[in-house]
């Protein structure tokens, strides 16, 4: 069977091993089990701290977070463990020389960066932040909330995060909009509608995703 399955339907724009048919299903019963169950039960969240708030330690293991609590409600709900397996891994893991000619005619090279955690229910979606400080191991965790965030409300995608490492307020008008469309051609072969959306997060805006 071709597709992912989304609650029953399959999705158009991506095709899957049979594997992910049954896995899309199980990220949205791992991601609604709690209404089915006492209070008590575990939830699946990430507290302030570790999603990288000013009081998060340098060098956290935010995505060992993640996946401890997905551990958790799979216990609780029966999840099979293969399938645990594979959301403790992202699908890949993407990272690229963004260049910058600076408005003085001087060159300064960021690293730009994309995770995408799971496709099952759909292509990857999620944003893209402008930080010097961005840890990859954030963006592997912040891209796995989106694939359960987007399971939770029954939307048809998955997870994904995006990052370049510059800070934005040092940039001029036009060094972003460079530091945009170098961080889009690199990126080009992974991201678009049915691939990858990109979507505004820190540091970014609606201008900035008309660049893209």
């Amino acid at each position: 069977m071709s597709g992912s399955l989304v609650r029953g339907r399959v999705h158009p724009h991506v095709r899957e091993e049979p594997l992910d048919n049954a896995l899309a299903h199980d990220i949205h019963w791992l991601t609604t089990f709690r209404s089915r169950r006492a209070s008590t039960s575990p939830v699946i969240y990430l507290n302030d701290r570790s999603l990288g708030r000013p009081e998060s330690p340098m060098g956290h293991d935010y995505f060992k977070e993640v996946v401890k609590d997905i551990k958790r409600a799979a216990k609780v709900i029966g999840l099979p463990m293969d399938h645990v397996a594979r959301l403790a891994h992202p699908r890949a893991e993407i990272r690229v020389a963004v260049p910058l000619v600076r408005d003085d005619g001087s060159i300064e090279v960021f690293t730009g960066y994309r995770v995408q955690h799971h496709n099952a229910r759909g292509p990857f979606k999620g944003g893209i932040r402008l930080d010097p400080d961005v840890e990859p191991d954030m963006l592997k965790a912040i891209a796995a909330i989106m694939s359960l965030k987007c399971a939770t409300m029954d939307i048809p995608w998955g997870g994904s995060h995006g990052a370049i490492s510059c800070d934005p307020d040092k940039l001029s008008k036009h060094e972003l909009e460079r530091v945009a469309r170098r961080y889009t051609y690199m990126l080009l072969p992974f991201i678009g509608p049915k691939k990858d959306i990109p979507a505004p997060d820190r540091g970014t805006d609606a201008q900035f995703m008309s660049w893209i």
